[in-house]
């Protein structure tokens, strides 16, 4: 009986067709052939729309002409019952079957018709026919155009003493349509679209498209078309006046949950301008300067989504609701609410992750403090401190920190004027700390050493958005200034160090050196994450970093070398898409490409200007600064004199990262994933290193990777990560030995990482 089942599952997951009952058909979809009655005729765009009216239904997915899941859904599916476990499984692991019904081929001729006379085409007969074999049916569509599209031949609109009527009258002169263009009613749609949307920025507050209707004569000619644009019937006098704003009540903190003006006070600015409040959480000039429209200005729709779009840009409200009401003192007069609920001020965030392994573990952690509207003009200030620490087995670790300060204000530069009125731009201000310390053993005294790189600048700019959903974001950078210094455990060695540079034909030994530094920086952002119908969440980021420094060293030591001013250029691409397949599972994927250029002779990278790979958010297989640059073995951190005091960290100034991860959703609050991460970091021939830490053409044998599983925890806040990661390709390893499963391979041990929040 198993070994039955087994067979007849077997052979129905072949087409799909083998266990339909007696009289079900499986549906293949339907074509469509037009025919024209003058080859001549201009159908290309018709051919088009009419190709969408036989998408639906949609015919049962196959693989190579196969429907597995089709045929499992039959083999399992228990007819008898709505439910039970049968059910589940052949639902769960199978679908349905689309089956043929008759009634799909009115369904079809009906949308052909309604599809073609919208094109102007309004004599068409369609011949459809069901063919197929056995337990299948195709449909096949002939439609015969029988007459040329109608050809508009005259359109008139409203041209009556009245202010819309003249104005009406004025909007044509650019209509969509044009006398000679073939019928087409979506471009009605669009022209309505069109005239409604200039006459509401002009004061027309309550007209709709529903408001105007185009009446088409088909009649007089088997070719020729004219169009009258007129209001409908039920169009009443409200909808045909032109409305002024009268009066702006402003409620800078409103709560949504709370009813009514009670225990309120109201405090009037002008003759028509006033603000209703407990308390006044933001000056109001920050809040006026910001409504787009004014007392005795007509309504605009476009001044009203720019004063939403600038309200809720400032950072500091949560929720902007602008309502219309009429006046009771005239009827041409709008009085505009404006209804204002303030974010928490302040906030206080905090994250920590690990990584885990037989050889090395460590951790990193994270704290950010917010003050929204610091000074009482949306102000947002930003303290934060973020840490990493590996620890090797042979008890050298490395610890790096970055603290840092900005402050962004929501207003732009003096004297700068943005060419598109909707931009909001702000001004940002940021004091940074960065910190790279190094434990590392001097081989020849068998002690430890610990150096320090330390770097502190300042850094001022403005960013602005282009455009009303908030997408696309500019920053530009044009002062930060900095200075980077170094720091030794060991007394008297830092001057060892810097004595021993006229003499270092590398010039590595410059790192150790104090530089002043100047880094103008410019970054575009797109993001339409936090657009709601967006189908396919994208965030793309550039940013290009020019790096101009010099030395700060000692007279004779200066005098010794010529060290120049040395010059660098970096560019940073990162690019992230979120591609839903199912309601509950997504397929993300991420490539990042960063890397430095050397533009002087004397040019070099010190390590926090260089890329490191792997770690909880990178390639999860391997630990935080493990991996590169190209084939190099994952050695100690050496400190020795004949070595000249080079620390040997996994750092490079060309960096390539690629991950892949599908996640599903089970439950309301846990997450499961399945992802592939790849990538290295190399340097250039101008930048230095040996042959085997050098980028070249065979760079794709040297990308270190790992496959893992993941689990998380969606706490709404925050989100629990705990992946587990094996590497597939070791790139320090010799040619056919670097892949899983190779000779000479070597383990396997799994990597474990604990973090907050996806990797990307």
């Amino acid at each position: 009986m198993a070994i039955a089942f087994l067979c007849s599952l077997l052979l129905s997951s072949c087409t799909g067709t083998l266990l339909l009952p007696k009289g079900e058909r499986l549906y293949k979809g339907a074509k469509l052939k037009l025919k024209p009655a003058d080859k001549h005729w201009e159908i290309s765009e018709l051919a088009t729309a009419l190709e969408k009216d036989i998408v639906l239904p949609r015919r049962s997915k196959s693989i190579l002409g196969l429907r597995p899941r089709v045929g499992f859904y039959n083999a399992i599916h228990n007819r008898k019952k709505e439910k039970g476990f049968r059910n589940w499984l052949a639902n769960s692991l199978g679908k349905p079957p689309i089956l043929y019904e008759e009634g799909f081929i009115t369904q079809h001729q009906t949308k052909l018709k309604n599809t073609a006379a919208a094109h102007g085409f309004f004599s068409v007969r369609i011949e459809s026919k069901a063919k197929g074999f056995w337990k299948k049916r195709r449909l096949r569509h002939q439609v015969y155009l029988l007459q040329p599209a109608k050809i508009i031949h005259l359109f008139q609109y409203p041209a009556d003493s009245t202010d819309i009527g003249r104005r009406l009258s004025q909007l044509q002169a650019s209509s969509l349509l044009k006398l000679g263009n073939p019928y087409n009613f979506s471009k009605l749609g669009l022209e309505r679209q069109r005239l409604v949307d200039s006459l509401r920025n002009e004061g027309w507050f309550y007209l709709s498209t529903e408001s105007l209707i185009f009446k088409a004569d088909t009649l007089t000619s088997d070719s020729l078309v004219s169009l009258k644009l007129a209001f409908k019937d039920d169009v009443t006098d409200r909808e045909k006046r032109r409305y002024r704003i009268g009066e702006i009540v402003i409620y800078p903190d409103n709560d949504p949950q709370t009813a009514g003006e009670l225990g309120q006070r109201r405090e009037v600015v002008d003759s028509c301008t006033a603000f209703v409040f407990s308390e006044m959480p933001l000056k109001q000039r920050v809040i006026l300067d910001n409504i787009r429209f004014g007392c005795g200005d007509y309504f605009s729709n476009e001044k009203y989504r720019n004063t939403l779009f600038r309200l809720l840009n400032l950072g500091f409200y949560k929720f902007v609701n602008i309502r219309y009401e009429q006046s009771a003192l005239a009827d041409s007069l709008l009085e505009a609410h404006v209804y204002l609920t303030p974010q928490v001020p302040k906030k206080l965030e905090a994250s920590v992750s690990g990584v885990f392994s037989k050889e090395y573990y460590g951790a990193q952690g994270g704290l950010n403090w917010q003050h929204r509207n610091l000074l009482g003009a949306a102000e947002t200030l930003r303290l934060g401190w973020e840490g990493n620490w590996v620890q090797y087995d042979n008890s050298e670790n490395i610890f790096t920190s970055e603290t840092k300060a900005l402050l962004t204000l929501p207003q732009r530069l003096p004297g700068w004027k943005m060419r598109q009125k909707n931009a909001l731009t702000g001004t940002r201000f940021s004091l940074q700390h960065e910190l790279i310390y190094y434990n590392v053993l001097d081989t020849t005294n068998n002690t430890k050493i610990g150096i320090g790189i330390h770097n502190v600048e300042g850094e001022g700019g403005f960013y602005w958005k282009k455009n009303k959903q908030g997408t696309v974001t500019h920053e530009l950078n044009p002062i930060n200034a900095g200075v980077q210094f170094s720091q030794f455990s060991v007394a008297g060695l830092k001057e060892d160090v810097l004595a021993e540079i006229p003499n270092d034909d590398t010039d590595l030994l410059l790192t150790f050196a104090t530089q002043i530094r100047l880094k103008p920086s410019y970054a575009l952002v797109f993001d339409n994450r936090p657009l709601v119908k967006t189908k396919l969440p994208t965030v793309f980021r550039q940013r290009f970093v020019l790096n101009g420094s010099g030395f700060i060293l000692p007279n004779d030591i200066a005098e010794a070398t010529d060290l120049g001013y040395p010059l660098n250029f970096f560019t940073e691409t990162d690019f992230r898409q979120y591609l839903k397949l199912q309601r509950k599972t997504t397929l993300a994927y991420r490539l990042a490409f960063s890397s430095g250029f050397v533009l002087s002779e004397q040019s070099g990278f010190t390590p926090l200007d260089l890329y490191t790979i792997g770690g909880p958010s990178s390639v999860r297989a391997f630990p935080p600064r493990y991996i590169g640059p190209g084939t190099r073995l994952p050695d100690d951190l050496i400190v020795g004199e004949e070595d000249d005091l080079l620390v040997n960290d996994h750092v490079g100034n060309l960096l390539l990262l690629g991950s892949v991860e599908l996640r599903q959703q089970i439950g309301k609050n846990w997450e499961l994933a399945a992802f592939y991460d790849a990538g290295n970091i190399w340097f250039t021939k101008s930048a230095g290193g040996t042959a085997e830490e050098q980028f070249g053409s065979d760079f794709y044998d040297e990308l270190a990777s790992g496959a893992g599983l993941g689990i998380r925890f969606n706490l709404s806040l925050f989100i629990l990560r705990l992946d587990l990661a094996i590497p597939i390709s070791k790139p320090y390893l010799p040619l056919g030995s670097r892949w899983i499963g190779q000779r000479g391979y070597g383990s396997v041990a799994p990597q474990v990482n604990f973090a907050f929040g996806h990797p990307f």
